[in-house]
């Protein structure tokens, strides 16, 4: 009996292994590549959202409209009260029409991340204007490919690089963090729950935070009723800010993240 359980061990161990060398022997070059295509093949997206918020001043439950175009994502929030955020590929804005007062990001050059903030977007990174550095990480049952990514010419450059996870079983990003040129991390989202629309997966849950000057800004974003490639009319991404009347703050702490 004792022979047979230990023959019946060994035989489990050797499959384990074997399983777990078909899991993770892959080709990290092309899992990158698959992931860019996949998200590539996104043009436009539409969603209605809900997004449970954090500051250290303020926190609530919003609910409103999601559109991005891939260089500008803007999100229309009309409960429990108005507010509007625009990702362009250079800038962001934060605005509360009824407060009259706007959050400016800082300026990106846009040969520098030309789809900054796009959630689930590496598509506008290439070879030419970038060096990866691709590394696994994580244990047995959660490998990553860690995907650090920095401008080849760091002189014009005002965006120290990113940080991204992708998880090679479904060639999809899972985590992704931002730092400006003095090494700080100013964002980083974390996508999960995806599920596949028109034979691409996306994530249908996304929390960010943001390391501003007043603190931390946190979020967490569901999204329903996803719809992808469909028209979207570039006027929705004017927010018709009246700059005169309107107070602005900056969005980004010069000091960055406390990671």
């Amino acid at each position: 009996m004792r022979n047979v359980l230990q023959s019946g061990f060994e035989v489990f161990i050797v499959m384990f292994f074997l399983t777990f060398f078909n899991l993770y022997s892959f080709d990290m070059d092309k899992v990158i590549d698959s992931t860019i295509d996949n998200y590539s093949k996104i043009r436009t997206i539409k969603a209605e959202i809900t997004d449970d918020f954090y500051s250290k001043t303020k926190s609530g439950k919003f609910s409103g409209k999601y559109y991005s175009i891939g260089d500008s994502t803007v999100i229309y929030f009309t409960k429990p009260y108005r507010q509007s955020i625009l990702i362009t590929k250079d800038s962001v804005y934060w605005y509360f029409p009824d407060d009259k007062k706007v959050y400016m990001g800082a300026k990106i050059n846009k040969s520098d991340v030309k789809s900054f903030g796009r959630e689930n977007n590496l598509s506008f990174l290439n070879k030419t204007d970038y060096n990866f550095e691709k590394k696994l990480v994580g244990n047995i049952f959660t490998k990553k490919i860690k995907l650090t990514i920095t401008p080849k010419i760091k002189r014009k450059s005002k965006f120290s690089g990113i940080i991204a996870y992708i998880n090679p079983k479904v060639n999809v990003i899972t985590d992704v963090e931002f730092y400006d040129l003095a090494g700080y991390e100013i964002m980083e989202q974390h996508f999960r729950k995806f599920t596949k629309v028109k034979d691409i997966n996306l994530a249908r849950s996304v929390s960010t935070i943001i390391f501003t000057p007043m603190g931390n800004i946190e979020t967490n974003i569901k999204y329903k009723n996803i719809k992808i490639n469909d028209k979207i009319y570039k006027d929705i991404f004017n927010l018709n800010i009246p700059f005169k009347y309107t107070k602005v703050f900056p969005i980004f702490n010069p000091k960055g993240g406390g990671r």
